[in-house]
């Protein structure tokens, strides 16, 4: 079992189990820093660290604690959250391999965090959370477009069916958390296919100049 688990690792790109190992990071240092019972903590998030990183729009528009629209994909509620959240990082990153650079998936994840955060606050003032999900979403969103305009490419995703059919689940899942996760979910979609629309643009300007 444990080797197996070595050899899925080692099969992923570096950016995907570096953003891993942060996010874990992360949530050692949530249960260690304490802020109430640590098994609660561990399981269903919360504690000091928490208090001061999870997105909130008082704290980000008023107080203008602007790192909480970055900070709050770090942090998760609770282990499996985490897990949930990690492993769908990892497969849809693993199949945008295909696509796009590991600098490119890290920066649409970090970016993607960010502004799903920033309109989904906008949007919903009254509610607040954390998880990596809202980049992750951009990530899928991108996935989306090129499965749709790349049939090709469609096909050789469908043929990965572990990582097909848990971001499948993973999609589906999201919908039975609430208005405040369809939106961010729905927010880093959207941006995920504009970026493929630009991304598109770009590719066919840059093929234009060289002929």
């Amino acid at each position: 079992m444990i080797n197996r688990t070595i050899l899925f690792l080692k099969s992923k790109s570096k950016m995907t189990i570096s953003i891993l190992i942060c996010m874990m990071f992360v949530w050692g240092v949530q249960i260690v820093l304490g802020g109430g019972n640590r098994f609660w903590i561990a399981t269903t998030g919360g504690g000091y660290l928490f208090d001061y990183g999870y997105l909130n729009y008082t704290a980000v528009f008023k107080q203008h604690q602007w790192y909480r629209l970055l900070t709050n994909g770090y942090l998760h509620n609770g282990i499996l959250h985490l897990v949930a959240n990690g492993f769908a990082l990892l497969h849809v990153a693993d199949l945008l391999r295909m696509k796009i650079t590991e600098m490119e998936q890290f920066l649409l994840l970090n970016f993607g965090i960010v502004l799903s955060s920033f309109f989904g606050i906008m949007f919903l003032p009254y509610d607040s959370g954390v998880g990596a999900s809202g980049g992750i979403f951009v990530l899928i969103g991108l996935l989306i477009f090129e499965m749709i305009f790349d049939l090709r490419f469609a096909y050789d995703v469908k043929q990965k069916k572990l990582a097909f059919r848990y971001i499948v689940i993973y999609m589906l899942a999201g919908i039975a958390l609430g208005k405040y996760t369809i939106t961010i979910h729905s927010i880093g979609c959207a941006i995920g296919g504009m970026y493929g629309i630009l991304r598109r643009v770009l590719l066919k300007d840059r093929r234009n100049k060289n002929i």
